[in-house]
């Protein structure tokens, strides 16, 4: 969903998941688990570089139709609850735009929240929304699995 806060477009997505948050945070954290989903559609991850620390790198490519090279650095590693980073490619303009990661526990499962903010415009909003929409219907049977 794109919201708009303080005239700012935002995407915010929740998902249920049948994991533990720890499964849940591990599957943004281990490179392995990362692979595996955090692509849309038929794109694959030609590249990746995580360094699992605040101040750390968390690089990677995406290639498909199209190439788009990412580059995030985490602010907050709050395991197995938090993650923030922030996130620029050709698809934010090179800007640094920041992510927010939140797993919360829900019965045997947990509750995944994303918050993707700072995009120049609706449009870039809706691009990513469509992105991560798309990353997380890789997710959910991954994790669940």
């Amino acid at each position: 969903m794109v919201e708009t806060a303080l005239s700012k477009p935002v995407v915010r997505l929740t998902r249920r998941l049948d994991a533990s948050p720890e499964l849940v945070f591990d599957a943004w954290t281990d490179p392995q688990m990362v692979r595996q989903w955090l692509v849309p559609g038929e794109m694959v991850m030609a590249a990746l570089e995580l360094d699992l620390r605040v101040g750390g790198r968390f690089d990677f490519v995406m290639t498909g139709e199209e190439t788009y090279a990412h580059k995030c650095v985490y602010r907050e590693i709050e395991r197995p609850r938090r993650l923030v980073f922030t996130w620029s490619s050709s698809a934010t303009a090179g800007r640094d735009t920041l992510v927010t990661v939140e797993i919360e526990p829900l019965g045997e499962g947990s509750e995944l929240t994303l918050t993707h903010e700072g995009f120049a415009d609706q449009a870039m909003a809706a691009l990513h929304n469509g992105g991560w929409t798309a990353c997380f219907e890789k997710l959910v049977p991954f994790v669940e699995d």
